[in-house]
Parts: C-alpha cells; structure tokens; sequence
C-alpha cells in the first residue's frame, strides 16, 4: 500500500471519529431528538397545512404523484469544493415509492477540461430508498462526456466495491449506479458519510458509508472510481424527498436532517453547515396533495401527503420556498 494511500485512510479515520465527537456520542443523537415533536404535529401548526386522516389509497388515474420537498444547504461560507460529505437523517413516515436523495453534488472535471472540451460535466446523487423489494441505499454517477479530437468520448465511474459488473442505469440521462439492500427502518437515526480521494493511478474514489445511530456500526454501501483526476465533490451538495410511484402517493412521507458537515478539498477539519433553503416543487405538472416543511430549531423536516387536489393549484398552501436554521454543535 503506497504512502499517500495510507495517509488518505488516516485521514479519513480521523475525520470519521472527528465526526463522532462533534456530533455528540452517538446514543445521544437520538436522546437529543426523542423530546422533539413529531413532524405531523408540526405540519398540524401550519395554517395552510390540510391532510386527510385518511390514508392509504385513493383513485389516481392521472398517475399523479405527491410534492418533492427539496434541501439547498448554505454553502456561501465555503470553497464549494469538498472531500467529504456528512448528514444525519431520520423518515418518521414512509411508503413504499420513497427516495431521500441525501446528497446531489457534481465531480470537479476541472482536471479533464484542461485536456478536452467537457460537453456535459454530469452529476451524483446517494440516498436511501423505500422500495418493494425492501429498504435500499444507493450511489449513482451520471455519464460525462467530452470531445476527444472532436469525438463525443463518455467517461463512466467504475464501482470497485462491491466488485462485479457495473450497474447502468437510463431514463433520466444514462450511467452507472449500485443499488443495494440496507435495512434502514423508520423512526431511527443514520449517518450518510461520503468521501472522495486520490488512489495510486491519480484516479478519484468516492464511496458512501452509512452510519446506524443507535448501534454506532459503519456500514460501507459502494465504492466508485470516478475516472476524473484529482477531483473532489462540488455543487450544491443538496437533498430532496421524491415519490417516484404514484400507487402510493397518498401516502404520508416525511424527513428530518441534522448535523450537516462538508470537509473542505485541502482543509484537515469539518465545518458544519446549519442554514438550507427548504422547497417544493410547483413546475411539474403531475402533482397532487399537500405538504409542509421548516425547521424546529434542531432538525430541517418536511412532509407530503398526496391525498386530495394539488394544493399549489388552489392556493391553499404554505410557503413555496424558505431559508430556515438550525442550531450548531
């Protein structure tokens, strides 16, 4: 094992425990959470807020779908240029057709662009999943693409671990991805840590762990070659909650995030993030029912409930969009 490997894996342990000792021991994680109250009782304060205790199915012959509700961390007092990636998260309520998308970030290219012309620079997402084939995480890398003597040349990630075939995956734009069984449940903490380095060719790996709060057990999901040359995360390291099956879009789903941290490229610390822009999504037009969403001074947390007319059509809502805190360690 070379040198700058090993001293990357130190690195990375320390930030790893680092971590753990910001966020308090990690039992207390959810002691510090346990009197809070519930995400339902919070969306029950907001006026606009008007959800059917009627869940379960309705008729949908539109194949309509409840509301995203999207997270823009406030990135303003860093580089935007990042090695790691850590957040807390916790699903109150869910429904099968669920994805948290826990982190969407980009790859630097800056590094190819100094060789070719970066036609589509690509993009990642990780998350957890609540699907009917059971609890899932996944890790996904778009295609890049650049032209190569005036050829349209595509450089895929490569995943590394697990080993086997790459997974590839189309309908929103084409690449690859590894979905895998993780037994996440309801009404309980994790800790999504991602992280990126140089390996010994100079190529950029970028892997995503999954922290179970309460058993404090590391779990590593998937570990990619990226391809790119000394890379790192950027973007707008962001989340959102999607129903992607409209059969269960009547269905309450919910969320809280916490403990929001970035590991700046070249710094030897975490800076914690507690501002983000909470928001919905008013531009499809394939959306029904409610939602609600903001901050308890502790956590970000946000709810949908696709039962009834679209409340954005009818001007029953609450806030579109808005820039919400929470407290710091």
């Amino acid at each position: 094992m070379s040198g700058s490997r090993k001293r990357v894996i130190r690195v990375f342990a320390s930030a790893l425990l680092s971590l753990c000792v910001l966020c308090g021991p990690l039992h207390l994680a959810q002691a510090q959470t346990a009197g809070l109250r519930t995400v339902k009782e919070l969306a029950a304060e907001a006026r606009e807020f008007r959800f059917s205790s009627v869940t379960g199915r309705e008729e949908n012959p539109e194949n309509r779908m409840a509301h995203n509700i999207y997270s823009d961390p406030d990135l303003s007092g860093t580089s935007g240029r990042f090695s790691a990636f850590s957040i807390d998260f916790e699903a109150e309520d869910t429904a099968e057709g669920t994805y948290w998308a826990l982190c969407n970030w980009c790859m630097d290219v800056s590094a190819l662009e100094k060789k070719y012309t970066v036609t589509d620079a690509g993009g990642a997402y990780a998350g957890l999943q609540d699907t009917a084939y059971g609890p899932k995480a996944i890790m996904s890398f778009w295609e890049i693409h650049y032209l190569d003597k005036g050829k349209d040349t595509i450089l895929n990630a490569h995943r590394i671990y697990p080993s086997g075939t790459d997974d590839r995956f189309g309908g929103e734009g084409e690449g690859t991805h590894y979905l895998a069984y993780y037994p996440w449940e309801p009404n309980h903490w994790y800790r999504m840590l991602l992280d990126c380095y140089d390996n010994e060719s100079g190529t950029t790996i970028a892997e995503q762990w999954i922290m179970d709060l309460e058993t404090e057990e590391w779990t590593l999901i998937s570990q990619f070659d990226t391809g790119l040359e000394g890379s790192c995360f950027t973007g707008s390291m962001s989340q959102f909650m999607e129903n992607y099956d409209p059969d269960t879009c009547a269905e309450f789903r919910s969320f809280r995030y916490k403990n929001f941290f970035v590991w700046e490229y070249g710094a030897s610390d975490w800076k914690q993030i507690t501002g983000s822009t909470l928001s919905t999504d008013i531009w499809w037009d394939n959306k029904k029912g409610n939602y609600a969403f903001g901050s308890d001074g502790e956590t970000f947390w946000g709810i949908t409930a696709g039962y009834g007319p679209d409340v954005t059509k009818t001007n029953e809502h609450g806030p579109i969009s808005g820039y919400y805190t929470i407290s710091g360690q």
